[in-house]
Formats: C-alpha cells, sequence, structure tokens
C-alpha cells in the first residue's frame, strides 16, 4: 500500500474515534438550568424600591401596590403611577434568569458595576414579609451584571439594560390628570374672579340663557375652550393637600355636570389657581394632588367673561341665500 495512503486512512480513523468518543463520553454535570434573580413570583411583589447610582446621595424610587391592585409612588407623595409601566417593570424583573456565576472574586464587584457602592442600579422588593436586594450593573449589549447582596457570586441576565429598570418616577406617572368624555357634558359652571356663569348644552350646541336679543354665543371659541380643558397632561406635580397654595385660595372653578348613556349623573370640579405664560397649576375635587399643566389648555376660562364668548348680529358673518358656488 502506498505509504501516504497508510497515513491518510490512519488520520480518519483518528477523526471518526475522537468523533464517537465525543458523542458518547458521558456528561455527569448535566445541563445547566436557568433560574430566576428573585426567590418569590414577580405578580406577587407589594412593593419596590430602585436607587439609580450616580455622584452623591440618591433618593430611591419607590412603588407599593394599594388598593384595588393600584400602584403608588411612594416616593412623590403617593401619586398614581401608571400601571402599563409598573407592568412593564415587573416583566422585567422577571426575565431577570442567570445560569453559574461568572465571578466571585470580590474584588471585581466594582468594575462590574454590583458593589455596595458603585452599582448602576440597586434593588430591593416586597412580598408581603419576603425581601430580596441585589445590585444590577451595565454588561455588555441587552445583558446585566447582577449580584444578590450579601454574596460575591456575580450572575449575567441576558434580555434587558440597567436603563429599562428605571429608578426615575417620571417615567411612572400617570400623566393624565383630569379627562372627561366630551359627549357626557350636560352644563358647565364657571365661577372665576371675573364672573360666575352657566352654560348649558342643547343638542350637541353650547347655550346661554342669558342672552339678549340679537346676540349669539362664539360656538366655536366656546368648544374649542371646553374640548382643551376636557383632557389636561400633567407636567410635574406641585404639592398634595394643599388647598390654599398655588393660588388656589383665589381658583377659578369649573364644574361639570355630567349624564352617561346609562343614565347615571356625576359632577367633577377643576380648580385653575396660579398661571404663567406657560404653565397653571390645577387641582380636582376628587383627589389631594395640585399638579402643573400647560396654560393654553386653561387660560381662556381664567382670562375671559361670559361677554368675550357673546356675539352680536352685526359681529356674525352673512348668511348665504344659497350654497357656496350657485348663483
Amino acid at each position: 500500500m502506498n505509504r501516504r495512503l497508510f497515513f491518510l486512512l490512519s488520520f480518519v480513523t483518528a477523526l471518526q474515534c475522537l468523533a464517537i468518543a465525543f458523542v458518547w463520553w458521558p456528561n455527569d454535570a448535566g445541563p445547566t438550568i436557568l433560574r430566576p434573580v428573585i426567590s418569590f413570583p414577580a405578580q406577587m411583589i407589594d412593593k419596590i424600591s430602585i436607587i439609580t447610582a450616580a455622584g452623591g446621595e440618591q433618593k430611591p424610587l419607590i412603588l407599593s401596590l394599594a388598593e384595588e391592585r393600584q400602584w403608588n409612588i411612594d416616593s412623590a407623595l403617593g401619586y398614581p403611577a401608571r400601571q402599563d409601566r409598573v407592568d412593564e417593570l415587573l416583566g422585567r424583573l422577571a426575565g431577570l434568569k442567570v445560569r453559574t456565576p461568572v465571578s466571585t472574586d470580590k474584588a471585581q464587584h466594582a468594575s462590574m458595576g454590583v458593589s455596595s457602592d458603585r452599582f448602576n442600579r440597586k434593588i430591593q422588593l416586597w412580598s408581603g414579609s419576603e425581601s430580596a436586594i441585589f445590585y444590577v450593573g451595565q454588561g455588555k449589549g441587552n445583558s446585566v451584571n447582577i449580584r444578590i447582596d450579601g454574596t460575591d457570586e456575580v450572575f449575567v441576565a441576558h434580555g434587558t439594560t440597567a436603563w429599562r429598570l428605571s429608578g426615575d418616577p417620571n417615567d411612572y406617572f400617570e400623566r393624565v390628570f383630569f379627562e372627561l368624555p366630551g359627549g357626557a357634558i350636560q352644563r358647565l359652571s364657571v365661577d372665576s374672579p371675573l364672573g360666575s356663569y352657566q352654560l348649558i348644552v342643547d343638542k350637541g350646541r353650547l347655550t346661554y340663557p342669558d342672552l339678549n336679543p340679537g346676540e349669539r354665543l362664539n360656538q366655536e371659541g366656546l368648544s374649542d375652550a371646553v374640548h382643551k380643558i376636557t383632557r389636561l397632561i400633567m407636567r410635574s406635580l406641585a404639592g398634595k393637600d394643599n388647598p390654599s397654595d398655588f393660588g388656589m385660595d383665589n381658583a377659578t372653578k369649573l364644574t361639570f355636570h355630567l349624564e352617561y348613556p346609562d343614565g347615571t349623573t356625576e359632577t367633577r370640579t377643576l380648580s385653575i389657581g396660579e398661571v404663567s405664560p406657560r404653565f397653571a397649576y390645577v387641582k380636582t375635587d376628587t383627589g389631594p394632588f395640585t399638579v402643573v399643566v400647560s396654560a393654553a389648555n386653561v387660560l381662556t376660562f381664567v382670562d375671559s367673561k361670559i361677554s368675550d364668548f357673546i356675539l352680536s348680529t352685526s359681529e356674525l358673518p352673512p348668511v348665504q341665500a344659497y350654497p357656496p358656488g350657485r348663483p
């Protein structure tokens, strides 16, 4: 046999033996199974604390579960949190699963962002009487380093980043502060330092009972003002349980009388305090919070008297005898 061919066949045979050994070699270790970082189910969490690392002392974000499954921001005077944002956070916490540790060296904690004085996030979770604390450091790409408090082991969890585990209360505020279904409004009472008046909705149009002959309401201007004020977005939280602050002792009050399709009725009151060119302080009768909203949404009712919405016949556009385009 050709010597060159002999060596080639020997080499192929050796490779086959190695392949067989690799396939059939017993694996005593078994597969490594992912396990959750926290010991209790995420749906059982009833309180969350997140501290975001930066220079100096940090005020933690604290979320707590109140009655009727409503989450509140305890670190922001107990203001209501957006449920969908909290659900996203709970989903990310539940998704923190790890395998074997990537480091057990305490000296590496700081460089991995999981030491007690150098971290991206310090998170504490409660479920009844149980509690868990762990540190989060940003890993490579879409992953984080995690160390459970009181241990030296550092793990890697994939599928999220440290900034997605936000500790900023602004990411959780329920921004829709005041909202009314426009079709339910039957009557609007306005009580301001400039005067008091009442508007009635009749067949979808605003009316004013005390109009003189030859006068009409500026429907377009009033409808636009009502539309703007029936949905107010909170810019920032001003305070709680402070009815006389932010100009509320001399507020303009709007009282909406509502009737819903099922026949039920409701009255809602909105108080407008201090107003600047850009922002205004508002408060409702159903909650203790005063918030800042855009002045453009409320300014019309603060700066106007009922006479500003009344047009005389001479101010109205001429009535066309024929539809536009016809001779």
